[in-house]
């Protein structure tokens, strides 16, 4: 690996010599950040000193205990790693106030309550990947169609199937595609809202183009990040929102990005009136921003994972799970 990264410079280095001096481009070395790097990968043994703020897959060969499992890292700065949330196949899940963190093992659900440091381990029928309701008490076994009431010990089937688009405050949005026989439209695409209780609460009907939305907290809205081709390229990608009651866009909101950065994905909605978005740069790689929809204004949240930048001209993707929000911006 690291001889590959050096023979990759050296190519790199020597292209630089050979283009003339008036065609030279900006060049950026991707490098981490500093500050946070330095700073030790504890074990978690007790209450957290604060929220978590993401999880991040370690990039590491090491045979240590840290690179085995996903590292934790707070709206404070330190980074930990917790017993048994392995860094391999398995999924992990952090409630949106950074607060709670869940995992499947073994057909077992493990949630810990980071800021009590206590643990619970609930016994399900079937793995999956788990994600928390906007309620931060419940959580969907995904791919097992369960939901668990992280509070009760209980869980029940759910009654509807098809993929997550999000959530509201009423419950989990799945969506589901078919062939349509209306006039312009190939396909079509429902949105069905369920409850904690594994209820169909509402659905709506949409054109097939408008598949990939991601609902409000309130569900009067979906947010749609549209790919838009001209004959000069991919353009830059803005959020479309639209009114799944009158199937119309309402507004369009282009993020005030860096140049060379585009949006690519919806993380989630934060309220009604900001996104957290994944967006990339003119290298591919990743970086998370919370968007403010009355603005355009995008704040990068501080995420570094130290050994994304092994290899210089194929920087690897980040693999997060977002907490909390709230700090977003500042640095550690």
């Amino acid at each position: 690996m690291r001889l590959a990264a050096v023979v990759a410079a050296a190519v790199l280095a020597l292209a630089w010599l050979l283009t003339p001096l008036w065609s030279r481009g900006p060049v950026t070395f991707l490098r981490p950040e500093s500050g946070q790097d330095a700073r030790p990968v504890q074990e978690l043994r007790g209450p957290l000193p604060a929220p978590v703020r993401y999880a991040y897959r370690p990039v590491c060969d090491e045979p240590t205990a840290a690179c085995r499992h996903w590292t934790l890292v707070t709206t404070t700065g330190e980074r930990w790693w917790v017993p048994g949330a392995g860094a391999g196949d398995d999924g992990i899940t952090l409630s949106r106030d950074g607060r709670r963190l869940a995992y499947l093992r073994d057909r077992h659900l493990t949630l810990r309550d980071l800021t009590a440091g206590t643990v619970k381990r609930i016994r399900v029928r079937k793995e999956g990947y788990p994600a928390f309701f906007r309620d931060g008490r419940h959580l969907l076994v995904r791919d097992a169609s369960l939901i668990v009431d992280v509070e009760r010990g209980s869980t029940r089937r759910l009654k509807g199937s098809g993929r997550v688009a999000g959530w509201t405050a009423e419950g989990v949005v799945l969506a589901t595609s078919r062939s349509s026989r209306a006039p312009g439209h190939l396909t079509a695409v429902t949105y069905t809202v369920h409850s904690p209780e594994g209820k169909e609460v509402r659905r709506a009907e949409l054109p097939g183009n408008l598949d990939g939305a991601a609902p409000s907290p309130s569900g009067r809205a979906l947010a749609v990040v549209p790919d838009e081709v001209t004959r000069h390229g991919r353009a830059a990608r803005a959020v479309v929102l639209i009114d799944p009651a009158t199937r119309a866009a309402t507004r369009t909101v282009t993020p005030r990005l860096p140049a060379g950065w585009r949006a690519e994905e919806i993380v989630r909605w934060e309220d009604e009136d900001t996104l957290v978005i994944r967006a990339t740069g003119p290298w591919n790689e990743d970086a998370y921003h919370v968007l403010d929809l009355a603005t355009g204004d995008a704040r990068r949240l501080a995420i570094t994972v130290p050994g994304v930048t092994d290899e210089l001209l194929n920087p690897a993707n980040l693999i997060v799970e977002i907490g909390d929000v709230s700090t977003a911006g500042r640095t550690s």
